[in-house]
C-alpha cells in the first residue's frame, strides 16, 4: 500500500512548516510520498486549490490514499500509523477521518472540543482517488465541509482514545476558519496559564507559545552606541503609561557611557505571561557586554551607573552584578534587594527584582527563557542562574534605579 502525505503551506509560514516536519520525522509510520505545496497562482485563500493540485499529483503517482497534514497543527507520533490502520479496518471508505476535534487558540489561551461523528476536519482527513471526481470551488476555504457533505463518497469516522491531532488557531497572516478569530464564541475552555496546552503537547507547547509572542511584539531601539557596554531591554505596553515612558527616556538621556536601549513593544495587550516570555525575542539584537532589564515606567536614577559597572567588570569580571533600587511598596525601606536578601546574598521571592542587576550577555541568553512564567518571572530567572552554582556574583550596595509606580507582584500594573 502506497500512502501519500499532503502538506499545504504558505511562504510566510516557514516556522510552522518546520514544526510540521518535526512532527513528520517522529511518525511511527512514515508516508511513502510527501508533497508540500507552498506557491500557487490563485488569490488567497488558496487552500482548496492546493489540496486539489496535491491530490491530482499524489494519485497520479500511484498513491492508494492521501493523508492531510496541515502545517500549523500539532500531530501525535502515531497519527499516520493510526489513520492507516483504522481506515483499513473500516473497509477503506473514500473519505476517512477523526470525528472529534480539539481547536486551541494560542493567543486567547482558550480551546474547544467538538464532537462531529458525521465528518472530520481537513487536518485529520484521509482521502482516496474518488475525491478527484469532486467539483472543487477554489473560492471557498472550507473543503472539508464540501467533501464530507457530498453524496459522491463513502465515508466513515472514528474517535481515538487519545488526541491524534490538535488544531492550532492563531490568526497570523491569511488563514481560514472561524477558529482563528479572537474570542470565537465556540471557545468554551479557558487555559490562562497554558496548563491544558502543556498537558496536550508537552515539550512542543513551548513552540506555540513563542509563536504567539513573536507575532505580537515589535523590536526597536531608542538609543544606540557603536560599541555598547550595556544593553538595556525595555518592555513597552503600547501607548499605556506615557508619563512613565517620558521619565524613562529622560533618565536615558542623562545616562553616561556607551549603551543601547532595545524596546519590546506589545501591540495588542497580551498580558503579563506573554510579556515575561517576550525577553527571549531581544537576544539576537543584543550587542552589549552586559544586559539590564528596565520596564518602561522605571528609570535609572544614577547617571554614573555605567562607569561604575564598567569599573566592577574590569576588576572582578563577574557574571552578575547586583545593586539596589528604590521600589515604592511601602516595605523594607522601599529598597530591593531587601536587607534580608542582601545578607543572604541570594535571590529571594518578593525581596529582589529583575531591575536590581545586570547580567553578562552570554549568560543572559542561556537563562532568560526561565523568565517566561505567568508570575514572578524575574525571580525564577534570577533563582535559576543562582542555583547553577557556576556563576560569579558581585553585590554592589549603591542605588542605581527606581520604579515609577508600585510593584505589580504579578498583577497588571496601574497606568501612570
Amino acid at each position: 500500500m502506497k500512502v501519500g502525505l499532503l502538506i499545504p503551506t504558505l511562504p510566510s509560514r516557514s516556522e510552522f512548516l518546520d514544526r510540521a516536519l518535526i512532527y513528520l520525522s517522529r511518525q511511527t509510520r512514515q508516508p511513502d510520498q510527501i508533497l508540500i505545496l507552498s506557491e500557487s497562482d490563485q488569490p488567497l485563500p488558496d487552500i482548496t486549490w492546493k489540496y486539489h493540485q496535491g491530490f491530482n499529483k499524489l494519485f497520479a503517482d500511484g498513491c492508494d490514499c492521501v493523508i492531510c497534514f496541515e502545517d500549523d497543527d500539532a500531530y501525535s507520533d502515531v497519527y499516520i500509523e493510526t489513520m492507516v490502520h483504522e481506515w483499513v479496518k473500516s473497509g477503506k471508505p473514500d473519505l476517512f477521518g477523526i470525528g472529534k476535534t480539539i481547536y486551541y487558540h494560542i493567543v486567547d489561551r482558550k480551546y474547544v472540543v467538538l464532537d462531529h461523528p458525521a465528518r472530520a476536519s481537513m487536518m485529520s482527513t484521509l482521502v482516496t482517488k474518488a475525491v478527484l471526481n469532486h467539483s472543487y470551488n477554489y473560492h471557498s476555504p472550507y473543503l472539508d465541509f464540501a467533501l464530507w457533505t457530498s453524496a459522491l463518497f463513502t465515508k466513515k469516522t472514528f474517535t481515538p482514545t487519545a488526541a491524534l491531532c490538535i488544531g492550532i488557531k492563531h490568526g497570523f497572516g491569511p488563514v481560514g476558519g472561524g477558529g482563528h478569530q479572537r474570542n470565537w464564541a465556540k471557545y468554551t475552555h479557558s487555559d490562562p496559564q497554558y496548563k491544558s496546552l502543556d498537558a496536550m503537547l508537552k515539550q512542543d507547547a513551548v513552540f506555540y507559545k513563542m509563536m504567539a509572542v513573536k507575532d505580537n511584539y515589535l523590536i526597536g531601539r531608542t538609543f544606540t552606541h557603536e560599541n555598547p557596554f550595556l544593553s538595556i531591554i525595555t518592555r513597552r505596553h503600547g501607548q499605556r503609561r506615557p508619563k512613565g515612558w517620558q521619565v524613562n527616556q529622560s533618565s536615558m538621556r542623562r545616562l553616561k557611557g556607551d549603551f543601547e536601549q532595545i524596546t519590546i513593544t506589545d501591540k495588542k495587550g497580551m498580558g503579563l505571561h506573554y510579556a515575561n516570555m517576550s525577553f527571549v525575542l531581544a537576544c539576537p539584537y543584543i550587542r552589549g557586554k552586559y544586559v539590564y532589564l528596565l520596564d518602561d515606567d522605571d528609570l535609572i536614577n544614577n547617571p554614573e551607573m555605567i562607569p561604575v559597572l564598567q569599573e566592577i567588570a574590569e576588576k572582578e569580571n563577574p557574571d552578575v552584578i547586583v545593586f539596589r533600587m528604590i521600589i515604592k511598596n511601602g516595605m523594607n525601606n522601599n529598597l530591593y534587594p531587601t536587607e534580608a536578601c542582601w545578607r543572604a546574598k541570594k535571590p529571594m521571592l518578593a525581596h529582589i527584582g529583575g531591575s536590581c542587576m545586570v547580567v553578562k550577555a552570554d549568560v543572559f541568553k542561556r537563562h532568560i527563557h526561565h523568565f517566561g512564567h505567568p508570575k514572578f518571572g524575574d525571580f525564577y530567572f534570577l533563582d535559576h542562574m543562582y542555583k547553577t552554582g557556576k556563576l560569579k556574583w558581585h553585590w554592589h550596595y549603591e542605588i542605581m534605579a527606581e520604579t515609577g509606580g508600585r510593584p505589580s507582584h504579578g498583577k497588571v500594573e496601574v497606568n501612570i
